[in-house]
């Protein structure tokens, strides 16, 4: 059975290397990453005309300008279009990736909405708050950002000082969730 860790957290507050320091001291596991707005770029990057998710990528984090669209406000209109659809839409694409995938560990490295929150509550999925000290005060008062304060999490890991110290936090974390050990 396929364990979960949801991880909430600022932007580049540390999720994503959160994910790849797992990968790394686990290889015995097959640990894989899940994103709730991944499929949200997948149908934005479809509705702009990118085949590539590489290309769609760059372009969100460089130049954020795609033949006259703003492609952060795009995305966040699109979003706001299948929420209405329906609320448990990028819920339910997680949910089906993981049940597909069947990994020993999935981390999901972006959890903001209550839905989220809801569905990682009802099935006993363990959330980890990412914590970086450096965060500008314009990204902390974003209404998604502000959510992710609210969360009850299992445990708090502080992104400061140097990697090694990271990444046995992670560890720790990992353990806790794959082998029950809590520590």
């Amino acid at each position: 059975m396929t364990k979960v860790i949801q991880l909430t957290g600022y932007p580049r507050s540390g999720k994503d290397k959160y994910f790849k320091i797992a990968k790394d001291l686990y290889p015995e596991l097959d640990i894989r990453r899940y994103a709730y707005a991944d499929y949200l770029k997948e149908c934005h990057a479809e509705e702009l005309g990118i085949t590539s998710m590489e290309r769609y990528n760059e372009l969100l984090h460089t130049t954020n300008d795609y033949n006259g669209h703003n492609i952060r406000d795009g995305l966040s209109k699109l979003g706001i279009r299948l929420k209405k659809k329906n609320t448990l839409v990028f819920v339910n694409k997680v949910k089906s990736y993981i049940h597909d995938d069947n990994p020993d560990l999935a981390i999901i490295t972006d959890l903001r909405y209550w839905e989220e929150y809801i569905y990682a509550t009802d099935n006993n999925h363990r959330m980890v708050r990412v914590y970086r000290c450096d965060i500008p005060e314009e990204e902390k008062s974003k209404p998604w950002n502000v959510l992710t304060q609210v969360f009850r999490v299992h445990e708090v890991i502080y992104n400061v000082g140097n990697l090694m110290s990271y990444a046995g936090k992670v560890e720790l974390s990992v353990d806790r969730t794959v082998y029950n050990n809590d520590v």
